[in-house]
């Protein structure tokens, strides 16, 4: 049976935070680890060793045999605002030629491909594209025979989680670490389903190690839901701050329902015998950075 260190892993979108997991991860293995992304060089400092990430182009110097490549790599539904509609779709096609160039370079063994819930609502260009990746990788896989582990992610936390504040764990959790009160801002009732990102990358490289995988496994990579507030209770425990809830809020009011009912993950976590629920330990474990 192979060993995670007999395969190139190169790490598409690695500089973003669930990159720096599967680095982590990975280098705890001492994997062989090519990274890349965006157009410039980028160091790394995770655990006290450097990585450069490469810009991602330069991922077609490479000719390797035995490669996981695990993509990350996708414009965020933040920069659809900030480039416009067709310089977003402009980057998006420009990333795929180069993925696709590498595939057909290199011998790849396995993919994981990092989606998104949003596929769902197609109601936008994030959402569609998104959905044209999976249908661009599946296509993809068949005719280069590789297997294919597609996870659609709705919410996460863990380590070097995203600041940016307009994810709520991201909100709550820069509050806290700064002793402050933790603010809900939704007058709605908010329900997400999340994944804590150190258990969707052991699901996912446990699966390929497997001898009779299946070739194509498309999941929605959740292990439970919680109303926001819910997961702002355990932050605040965890913490000791205090939440201040908004004043309008009512359960009565329209809810933003954001959630998945696959079983993929907790059957997973069942058979490890972990806890799908968010614990005080990984919430702790998320203010690494």
């Amino acid at each position: 049976m192979k060993k995670l260190r007999d395969y190139n892993f190169v790490v598409f979108g690695s500089t973003g935070w669930i990159g720096k997991n599967f680095i982590n991860r990975l280098s705890s293995e001492d994997c062989k680890i090519f990274l890349y992304s965006h157009k410039k060089p980028k160091e790394l400092i995770i655990n006290n060793s450097t990585y450069e990430s490469r810009p991602i182009q330069e991922a077609l110097d490479l000719n390797l045999q035995n490669v996981v490549l695990i993509d990350l790599a996708f414009p965020t539904k933040e920069k659809i605002k900030n480039l416009g509609d067709e310089e977003y779709i402009n980057q998006i096609i420009d990333l795929q030629k180069i993925k696709k160039d590498f595939l057909i370079k290199n011998q790849v063994s396995d993919v994981f491909l990092s989606s998104s819930g949003a596929i769902y609502k197609d109601d936008n260009l994030y959402a569609l594209h998104k959905k044209k990746q999976e249908e661009f990788y599946i296509k993809f896989s068949k005719q280069q025979n590789f297997s294919l582990f597609i996870g659609r992610i709705f919410a996460s936390i863990g380590p070097y989680y995203n600041k940016e504040e307009h994810y709520a764990f991201s909100n709550f959790m820069n509050s806290a670490l700064n002793g402050e009160t933790i603010y809900i801002k939704s007058p709605n009732k908010v329900e997400r389903s999340y994944v804590y990102i150190p258990n969707l990358i052991e699901f996912v490289l446990e699966s390929i190690l497997e001898t009779n995988k299946r070739k194509t496994q498309i999941f929605d990579a959740v292990q439970i839901s919680y109303e926001i507030r819910e997961l702002a209770k355990i932050v605040a425990e965890t913490y000791n701050v205090k939440i201040q809830d908004n004043s309008q809020f009512n359960k009565n009011n329209e809810a933003d329902i954001y959630v998945s009912d696959d079983t993929t993950l907790i059957n997973y976590l069942g058979k490890k015998n972990l806890s799908v629920s968010i614990t005080k330990n990984e919430i702790l474990s998320s203010q690494l950075n």
